[in-house]
């Protein structure tokens, strides 16, 4: 009992200490932090003279619309609510209906959308996907929602929509029920169609067209680079030429033309010593081949060339980029037209059993393990 009693008592000494904090005419921590904050401004003020200062920052108008329209909507975003509106308005107009969708009231909007629903379909006359679908009446809410409709109005939880919502769902039903949920994933690369490509004149690298081709292509296999516009933004710099402890030369990347929380790249592009096939030895004669001044890695060959110089000064358009392996397929004669989309599946099923290194297919495909990368292997071809 001593021992609690002698507890208590110095508990209350301590809050005591505490309470003569707070001085008359100060009864709360706040005003404290204020006092405080007075007191530090004062002492700046014998410093600086803050009137020379101004407090606040100088914003154009343009600068305030680029802070709002990053806040509200990223570039695909608008893309998507655009295709949806269109989706909307084009099925209007081949009803025959004309309407002014930022003054039409909710119950009318409920019977358009409830036909709309029901009867819409993609450019081949077939129901959309699960996926197009959603997002067909989440860009619809976005375009009432956003300027310069700005209506109060939601599409999904509104009870004037209920019975459009009730089509809504039973159209999802139906698309899982004809299989169209199902995703489907890109067809990996044969072992032959590989074979075929890399033996072609499609990536033959004595000829301007067929070393971009061959470049292009490794880079995609090692470092698994995504879209088109990823692959417009490298540059002749994007790839730093190291040597590991054997003296074999290997390539590693820094790319930082994204927004992303990574912009260095583990990836690495190892040598083959006396492989024609070397991508090393293809990208270090590449880089040979273009202007001193090049400001983008995949450049236009040139028509006529009389000197080392093969590539002109203009960059590849990123949908020319965007559809590399399908020219190529088709000059190399594959067995199947590819997409560039193909490579990215490939590394997890086919590159095993194409001479590569395992440490070369453990970074394109995204696997932190030889281990991991087991599991994804299906059985070897024949």
């Amino acid at each position: 009992m001593e021992l609690t009693a002698t507890t208590m008592n110095k508990d209350l000494a301590d809050s005591r200490e505490k309470l003569d904090l707070f001085k008359p005419g100060m009864k709360t921590p706040e005003e404290i932090i204020l006092k405080e904050e007075d007191e530090s401004q004062d002492g700046e003020e014998c410093e600086v003279n803050v009137t020379d200062i101004p407090r606040h920052a100088m914003v154009s108008v343009i600068e305030l619309d680029e802070l709002e329209d990053s806040r509200t909507e990223s570039k695909l975003t608008k893309k998507q609510t655009l295709w949806a509106l269109n989706c909307f308005t084009g099925w209007l107009e081949s009803q025959g209906l004309q309407m002014d969708l930022a003054m039409v009231d909710k119950t009318e909007l409920n019977g358009l959308l409830r036909h709309f629903y029901g009867s819409v379909r993609n450019s081949k006359g077939e129901l959309y996907g699960i996926a197009s679908y959603i997002a067909l009446r989440a860009g619809l809410n976005r375009y009432f929602k956003e300027p310069p409709v700005s209506r109060p109005v939601s599409l999904m939880k509104d009870a004037e929509f209920i019975s459009a919502n009730k089509v809504f769902l039973g159209v999802l039903k139906k698309i899982r029920k004809s299989g169209r949920d199902i995703t489907l994933h890109h067809q990996a690369l044969s072992p032959d169609d590989i074979r075929i490509l890399r033996r072609s004149r499609a990536m033959d690298t004595g000829t301007p067209r067929g070393l971009l081709n061959k470049v292009w292509f490794d880079i995609q296999v090692y470092f698994g680079r995504r879209g088109k516009q990823a692959n417009r933004n490298l540059k002749p710099d994007s790839f730093v030429l190291r040597k590991d402890k054997r003296g074999l030369r290997y390539c590693t990347s820094f790319f930082g033309d994204e927004t992303k929380k990574h912009t260095k790249d583990r990836c690495s592009m190892f040598e083959k010593p006396g492989s024609e096939l070397c991508p090393i030895t293809s990208l270090l004669k590449y880089r040979s081949k273009l202007p001193s001044n090049a400001t983008a890695l995949y450049l236009q060959p040139k028509k006529d060339f009389v000197d080392d110089i093969w590539y002109s000064h203009t960059p590849l358009g990123v949908n020319y980029l965007g559809s590399m392996l399908s020219r190529m397929s088709k000059e190399a004669c594959t067995s199947v037209i590819y997409t560039n989309h193909c490579i990215r599946s490939t590394p997890f099923h086919q590159l095993c059993g194409t001479g590569l290194e395992r440490r070369g297919i453990i970074p394109v495909s995204l696997h932190r393990s030889e281990t991991s990368l087991q599991s994804h292997q299906m059985p070897p071809v024949g």
